[in-house]
C-alpha cells in the first residue's frame, strides 16, 4: 500500500468512526483505525522530514514555506514520488457487508477503503 493510499484510507475511516456497529465489528474497525493511525503518523513524519531536508519551513498552521518556487517544485516532485512508492504494508480486512443498509458513506471514502473494508460479499458466480 502506498503512503498516499494510507493517507486517503485514514481520512475515509473518519466517516465510519461515528457509525455504531455490533461489538465484534466495532472492535475490528477500532483495530483497523488504530493501525491506520500508526501508519498515517509515519507518513506524516516522513513528509515533515522531507520538508526539513529540503530546506523548507513548517509554519504554525501546518503549511510549508520554501525559499523559492524551484525549491517548492522540487519538494512537490519528491513528495509525489514518496507518496506513490509501493510498500508491503497490509491491513486486516473488515467485513461490513451485513451492515451496508445502515451505512452512509461518500464515494471517495468508499474508494479509499477498497481492499481493507469489504462492503459487499462477492457473488459465488463472479457476477
Amino acid at each position: 500500500m502506498t503512503p498516499r493510499k494510507i493517507t486517503e484510507a485514514h481520512k475515509a475511516m473518519m466517516e465510519l468512526a461515528g457509525i455504531p456497529f455490533p461489538f465484534k465489528t466495532a472492535r475490528q474497525l477500532a483495530k483497523l483505525k488504530s493501525r491506520l493511525d500508526e501508519e498515517y503518523l509515519t507518513v506524516y513524519n516522513m513528509d515533515q522530514a522531507l520538508v526539513r531536508d529540503m530546506g523548507g519551513e513548517i509554519k504554525a498552521n501546518g503549511n510549508y514555506k520554501f525559499q523559492n518556487s524551484e525549491a517548492l517544485n522540487e519538494f512537490l516532485k519528491r513528495r509525489d514520488e514518496m507518496m506513490d512508492q509501493e510498500d508491503s504494508i497490509t491491513f486486516p480486512v473488515v467485513d461490513l457487508s451485513k451492515y451496508t443498509d445502515m451505512i452512509r458513506i461518500s464515494p471517495g471514502a468508499l474508494e479509499a477503503l477498497e481492499g481493507i473494508v469489504a462492503f459487499e460479499k462477492e457473488d459465488p458466480d463472479g457476477r
